[in-house]
């Protein structure tokens, strides 16, 4: 029942807001891949887009999916499921980010044989 409700939260904002594969976002590289994370902390909206660092062409039809720390120390699974919108191919997830304070983002990725991981901050103020 969470993942649809993150689902339908996940199309309900990408239909609302237009999205570019490669607009501001933290980005950052591991194994081939590149990712850029972008915060919608409003919305508790989570994106992360893939791509072949050598290549620059997205990538489609992996497996992704983060541990998130909370401002209170506690430790949540999300999903990133994969979305396709318009041109441009995402992983989206939804988090309840109410809270003021530091996030961290462990992601893990598999994209065929390539396995990265990334860690990335986001700072609710």
């Amino acid at each position: 029942m969470k993942t649809i409700l993150a689902v339908l939260a996940a199309l309900l904002f990408a239909v609302s807001v237009p999205v570019m594969a490669a607009g501001p976002g933290m980005s950052k590289t591991d194994a081939g891949v590149t990712a850029t994370f972008k915060v919608t902390a409003k919305d508790g909206m989570v994106d992360l887009y893939l791509m072949d660092a050598k290549t620059k062409h997205e990538i489609p039809g992996a497996k992704a999916g983060a541990e998130v720390s909370t401002p209170s120390g506690k430790k949540v699974k999300l999903a990133l499921d994969p979305m396709k919108m318009g041109e441009n191919y995402s992983y989206m997830g939804a988090l309840d980010m109410k809270a003021k304070g530091g996030y961290i983002f462990n992601i893990s990725v598999t994209a065929g044989r390539k396995k990265a991981r990334f860690r990335f901050t986001y700072e609710n103020r």
